[in-house]
């Protein structure tokens, strides 16, 4: 599907910008913002996401077309409405309608970029659709949310989205609006002009850190770096191996800082730290495991703040809302038996280097931080869970030691040369 004339698809000038609004609601924003991107150099592309009222601009691809290839039937939608029925039905169809048509324009070469505006509906729906999408291809979108919302991971996932905070509600323009709009009509025009492509990616290899790890991370880095290997570092960010690893851009992993497990384990609802490493797991690619960072609890609170239990416990401020809290004998057994069955069904090869005289640079002997029956715990567990094509090597040294660095190069020599 083309949506401009003939002649300007074969100008390769002005790149080719997605807006996606719902034009019932927020035209007259949506056409500012049209123009506001024509006069930065791009070619505009309309989509309407609006689900129920009339649109007050016209759009290049309505709502009808979008809802259709979403499987709704837009006179459904409004009778649903008029008898009192939830927005969800309707959204979750328009997401995916808007999503098919951006991965279509995208494969035809129309697409350079995509940005969107709303408030919590609008978002949802922008930032769904821009999921959608690979990493690489602009996204910006513009919001009310920041200003009001604690949480906005769930709109961003594990893309790479830009989100403008709009200070004001979105009903209008006016100074503020206005100059919000001209922003992100900028920011879209200039990622789209001047944008990386992943046209031909490199396969490399991951490693997960936290700032109580980085010096050793930085270490194996080097290391990895000269042995030719390009490197990417996760910071308790885990889960975006599900979509590095199936686009072929992981080609191994070493697991130095499993902290998301401590959530796992210490508040099991946090299935998404469960499931971190899966998608490596079931890879086959070459895996390597150490304790990094498993001595503390992350607790998004002040130390004033936490619970009383953590607070019997040795604990410290990392920021004015953050406090460290040590893991327990029982927790650290726990997830040692949990980093050993997950290790245990790796499809590919996998091993575990242990620091015994501690797990990061606060858990160093001397410090009120450390507890070797605690980390001794983790290593118990993990022995009694782990099965025996699992490569483990205990070091008797600490993490941030030259003797673990290179006891982890070591192990990677030998399964990359194995592959």
């Amino acid at each position: 599907m083309t949506y401009w004339s003939e002649r300007e698809s074969a100008c390769t000038v002005e790149p080719g910008i997605l807006l996606v609004g719902t034009l019932d609601t927020k035209g007259e924003e949506i056409e500012y913002l049209r123009n506001a991107i024509s006069r930065c150099g791009c070619r505009c592309i309309i989509m309407d996401v609006g689900i129920i009222g009339q649109p007050t601009v016209v759009a290049d691809i309505t709502s009808d077309v979008v809802i259709e290839r979403g499987g709704g039937d837009r006179a459904r939608l409004i009778d649903a409405a008029s008898k009192g029925s939830a927005r969800g039905d309707g959204v979750d169809i328009v997401i995916r309608g808007g999503s098919q048509i951006a991965r279509e324009l995208l494969a035809e070469n129309q697409l350079n970029g995509i940005i969107s505006l709303g408030g919590s509906t609008g978002t949802a729906i922008g930032t769904s659709i821009m999921r959608s999408l690979p990493l690489g291809i602009p996204k910006v979108h513009v919001s009310t949310l920041p200003g009001i919302s604690k949480d906005l991971s769930r709109f961003f996932g594990q893309s790479d989205i830009m989100m403008l905070n709009s200070i004001v509600d979105l009903v209008g323009l006016n100074t503020i609006t206005r100059t919000v709009l001209d922003e992100a009509a900028a920011a879209i025009a200039g990622m789209a002009k001047h944008a990386g492509s992943i046209a031909s990616p490199v396969a490399c290899v991951a490693i997960t850190c936290l700032g109580v790890t980085t010096p050793m991370v930085m270490k194996v880095r080097t290391g990895i770096m000269e042995r030719g290997y390009e490197v990417v570092v996760l910071h308790r960010r885990t889960s975006v191996l599900g979509d590095l690893v199936s686009r072929g851009l992981v080609k191994a992993v070493l697991d130095l800082t499993p902290n998301e497990v401590v959530d796992a384990v210490v508040y099991p609802k946090d299935a998404m730290s469960a499931s971190r490493m899966d998608s490596a797991l079931d890879a086959g690619i070459p895996i390597i495991m150490s304790p990094g960072g498993l001595d503390m609890i992350i607790v998004s609170k002040s130390a004033d703040e936490i619970p009383d239990a953590f607070k019997l416990r040795q604990h410290r401020s990392h920021t004015p809302w953050t406090t460290l809290v040590r893991t327990d004998e029982p927790e650290l057994r726990a997830i040692g038996s949990f980093i050993g069955q997950s290790a245990s069904r790796a499809q590919g090869p996998v091993g575990i280097v242990i620091p015994r005289q501690g797990f990061s640079t606060m858990d160093r002997e001397g410090s009120d931080f450390h507890s070797a029956d605690a980390n001794r715990a983790f290593i118990e567990g993990l022995r009694e869970s782990v099965s025996s094509k699992v490569r483990i090597r205990e070091v008797d040294a600490h993490i941030i030691s030259d003797e673990f660095v290179g006891t982890v190069l070591d192990m990677f020599d030998d399964m990359m040369a194995s592959q």
